[in-house]
């Protein structure tokens, strides 16, 4: 019966999306009785890695159940994020809208956190888009070329780094 192939599939499947022409893939994870004006967390992956890298590294979905949220894992085009132009801003303004459209999530809810290039990503996304985002959790990653912030209100802001990172390096965190 179509309750029985429902109830049979898993809440984590990948998805793909038009952005100025462009299919765009990403993952997306919602817990069964989600409900509406649910949280959305953003995930991106680091350089060379992807979207399905990124979940099995973060493997939220157990809190994602508990906490009742929707954990989106996006694509970079060529495993890398745009870290300087428009168009994963892009991509990101139109993954919250359909996610909004999809699970009704609530748009003041909304968190960006990324590893490495991911993370270096997530401080452009607050750079750039900083009234989409709720709040911001890079992972090892940081703008590489100096720290010039230009978001558009204080934001919410958790760096986490570790010290023996041997690829993007701790040092070069600015105190």
């Amino acid at each position: 019966t179509l309750l029985a192939l429902m109830l049979m599939q898993a809440p984590l499947s990948a998805q793909t999306i038009k952005v100025n022409d462009t299919d765009r893939n990403y993952i997306v994870y919602a817990p069964k009785d989600l409900g509406t004006g649910r949280p959305l967390l953003i995930s991106c992956h680091g350089m060379n890695q992807d979207a399905n890298y990124q979940k099995g590294m973060l493997q939220i979905e157990p809190v994602a159940d508990t906490a009742k949220f929707v954990t989106v894992f996006p694509e970079g085009l060529n495993k890398r994020w745009d870290i300087r132009g428009e168009s994963d801003l892009q991509f990101m303004t139109a993954l919250i809208d359909e996610m909004v459209e999809k699970y009704g999530i609530d748009r003041n809810r909304v968190y960006i956190s990324g590893f490495s290039m991911g993370g270096m990503f997530t401080y452009h996304c607050m750079n750039h888009m900083a009234d989409k985002f709720a709040a911001f959790a890079p992972i090892s990653g940081y703008p590489m070329w100096g720290g010039t912030y230009t978001s558009s209100r204080p934001v919410p802001l958790i760096h986490t780094h570790g010290t023996t990172d041997d690829v993007v390096r701790f040092g070069g965190v600015a105190a």
